[in-house]
């Protein structure tokens, strides 16, 4: 299921220029957003961790086994 599905990475950094410059130069990955990351007060998360966007698309946050924070997107159909 995840092979058909387009790749979008959210990456977080605590030096947004020099994350991007490893993206471009290293990985030759082209961003499209850069922006600060964060989990906002607000945001009505469900009792499992999941927040739906307004277009209904589902995102979880977790931490892997290292401590970074990861997070997958179901996109509405």
């Amino acid at each position: 299921m995840l092979a058909s599905a387009p790749a979008i990475a959210f990456v977080p950094s605590t030096d947004l220029d020099r994350s991007r410059l490893f993206s471009v130069d290293v990985l030759g990955l082209a961003p499209t957003e850069t922006t600060p990351f964060g989990r906002h007060e607000g945001m009505d998360q469900d009792g499992a961790g999941v927040w739906r966007t307004p277009a209904g698309d589902q995102v979880a946050w977790f931490r892997d086994p290292d401590g970074n924070t990861l997070w997958m997107t179901q996109f509405a159909a």
